[in-house]
C-alpha cells in the first residue's frame, strides 16, 4: 500500500488517495482503496510509515512500537476504510473463492495471510554434517568400535556441542528446532536422553585415538605443519561437593577467586594455526609442569630442557 496525489476534473486541488498494487490479465494495475479527498493531508516524510500502518492494521498484525502520530493518522483512515473503503479482507476472499466455480485444482494464495506453525532450522546442521563428513568422523569412529547407532548419535551429539552448546539433557528439545530427522533419515521422537549420557561416556574413553585421527585428516585436508605447539592451562569449579568426581579438588590458584569450591584443571594443546592437537582434563591440584609432562609423552613429544 502508498499513497498518491491525483486531481480531478472539478478541482485543482490534489486530492490524496490509498491504493496497493494487484496483478491483473492486463498485468500489474493500481486499485484504489480509499479516497480521502482534498481535506486530509498526511505529511510527505509520514506518508510510508502511516501506509504501512494501515496495513499492519488490516490484515490484523500488532505493531509492538508505535509513534503516536502516526497511529493517530492510521486509526482515521482504517475507520474510514471499514465505511466507505474497498478493502477486502482475505478472510473475505477465501470464503468468495470458495463459493465460486472456478476449476478446483487452482489454488489461490493470499500472502498477507501466510503462516506457518511449525518450522525447525536446517542450515547450521547441514554445514555441520558436510564437515563430519569432511573430517571422516565415521570413519575415525568405526574404527574405534562405535555401530552405526552409535555413530547416528555421537553425530548428534557433537553438533549440539557445536550449535547450541546444551547438556545432553536439553538435546532432546533441542532436536525439534533442527531439520536433524530429514538429514539423517532417522526418528528421533523416541530418544530419551539417556542415550546422549551413554555417547558421551564412550567418547570419552576413546578420546585420545579420536583426537590423534582427527589431527591427521585435519593436517591432510589444511596442509598444515607440526612446527609450533602453543600450551595454556586453565581451570574451572563446581559448587557442591563433587563426592564422586575424582578429579575435582580443593586447590590453590583458583582463576575465579573461587577457592571454597572443588575444581579441575583443563589443557589445550593448538598448532600454530589454531588447530587443536590435544586437550586433558586434570585433577584440581594438577601443577603446570606436571601436566606439560603427560601432554608431551601422548604427543610423542621429548620434553624440553
Amino acid at each position: 500500500m502508498f499513497f498518491k496525489e491525483t486531481k480531478t476534473r472539478k478541482s485543482g486541488s490534489p486530492v490524496l488517495q490509498l491504493v496497493e498494487s494487484i496483478r491483473t490479465a492486463r498485468g500489474p494495475r493500481q486499485k484504489v482503496i480509499v479516497s480521502l479527498g482534498t481535506e486530509c493531508t498526511i505529511p510527505r516524510k509520514l506518508r510510508k510509515q502511516v501506509a504501512a500502518c494501515v496495513k499492519s492494521r488490516l490484515i490484523g498484525e500488532l505493531v509492538l512500537f508505535e509513534d503516536d502520530k502516526i497511529s493517530l493518522y492510521a486509526d482515521r483512515i482504517v475507520k474510514r476504510i471499514q465505511t466507505e473503503g474497498k478493502w477486502q479482507k482475505a478472510h473475505d476472499k477465501l470464503t468468495e473463492a470458495e463459493n465460486t466455480k472456478k476449476d478446483r485444482a487452482t489454488a489461490e494464495v493470499y500472502i498477507d495471510e501466510l503462516q506457518h506453525t511449525y518450522s525447525r532450522n536446517l542450515g547450521e546442521v547441514l554445514i555441520g554434517h558436510h564437515f563430519w563428513q569432511l573430517l571422516k568422523f565415521p570413519h575415525i569412529l568405526s574404527n574405534c568400535g562405535f555401530n552405526n547407532s552409535q555413530l547416528v548419535t555421537a553425530e548428534i551429539s557433537i553438533l549440539n556441542r557445536l550449535i547450541a552448546q546444551d547438556s545432553e539433557h536439553a538435546i532432546i528439545d533441542w532436536l525439534k528446532t533442527v531439520s536433524i530427522d530429514e538429514l539423517l533419515s532417522i526418528d528421533s521422537s523416541s530418544y530419551g536422553d539417556d542415550r546422549f549420557y551413554r555417547i558421551s561416556d564412550t567418547l570419552i574413553e576413546n578420546q585420545s585415538d579420536i583426537e590423534k585421527e582427527l589431527y591427521k585428516h585435519e593436517s591432510s585436508l589444511f596442509n598444515l605443519e607440526s612446527s609450533i605447539f602453543l600450551y595454556d592451562l586453565t581451570n574451572t569449579y563446581f559448587e557442591g561437593q563433587c563426592e564422586k568426581n575424582l578429579k575435582a579438588e580443593y586447590g590453590g590458584n583458583q582463576k575465579e577467586k573461587r577457592d571454597d569450591c572443588p575444581q579441575v584443571v583443563v589443557a589445550l594443546v593448538i598448532d600454530n594455526h589454531g588447530f587443536i592437537r590435544r586437550h586433558r582434563m586434570f585433577n584440581g591440584k594438577m601443577k603446570d609442569a606436571k601436566s606439560l609432562k603427560y601432554i608431551l609423552e601422548e604427543l610423542e613429544l621429548s620434553a624440553p630442557r
